[in-house]
């Protein structure tokens, strides 16, 4: 009760800062949470002219999914995301699910490329994504790759909105106190998924991730993290 307490004045206290993203645009920018090589402190940026990048494997035959972006080499199972890796900054071929295209990164950020369709010819997508600017808050992520119009994360009991309405194929951020607690995934007043307790620690940010591939909703939660 005492987390949930803490939360929700977290919660009342921040709501009239949230806005509306593209996906994921974002709600809620700032300084990144992720720690090179150093995973979940707060750190610093990537290294000069270069970005933070992962995958997201959201393909229609719900197994995992290989990439490569510029030199870097990823791996995701379904509906989960990879960690993040440093990658040049401009524009960078992505190669992935027997599909390719050309992104552009722009330095100093976090982006997720989520790969997501029919093998052989795959969409993929670049995001620009949210960071944290505080040390004493975490950050969690709210993806939304379903169909659905609009999804909402709110506390596993449904009393409490924590990134809302978030559209499909976006994104949307919020930074919270620390506390441990469930959540879960709402179309409207429809439960569609919950996480088991989680526990948001400051300085750290997490990514709860939503897919629907092969006509199966999927909730995951990860923990943001960075590798070489």
């Amino acid at each position: 009760m005492t987390a949930l307490l803490r939360l929700l004045k977290d919660l009342k206290s921040t709501a009239r800062s949230m806005m509306s993203w593209a996906f994921l645009t974002v709600a809620c920018t700032a300084v990144p949470a992720y720690a090179y090589n150093d995973a979940g402190l707060y750190a610093a940026a990537p290294p000069p002219n270069s970005v933070f990048v992962r995958i997201i494997s959201d393909a229609d035959d719900a197994k995992p999914v290989d990439a490569v972006i510029g030199k870097a080499k990823y791996s995701a199972a379904n509906g989960m995301a990879s960690p993040y890796k440093v990658v040049p900054a401009g524009k960078v071929s992505v190669t992935a699910a027997g599909g390719n295209r050309t992104v552009s990164f722009v330095s100093g950020n976090y982006y997720t490329v989520v790969v997501s369709g029919a093998r052989g010819k795959p969409t993929i997508n670049s995001i620009q994504d949210p960071k944290l600017d505080s040390k004493v808050k975490g950050l969690i992520t709210f993806y939304n790759l379903t169909g659905r119009s609009a999804l909402t994360l709110k506390t596993a009991d449904g009393k409490a909105n924590v990134v809302e309405r978030v559209a499909s194929g976006q994104v949307g951020a919020r930074q919270v106190n620390s506390a441990t607690i469930g959540f879960a995934v709402f179309d409207g007043a429809n439960a569609l998924g919950k996480t088991a307790p989680q526990t948001v620690n400051r300085g750290n940010a997490y990514s709860s991730i939503v897919t629907d591939a092969g006509g199966r909703i999927k909730v995951i939660w990860v923990r943001n993290e960075t590798s070489k």
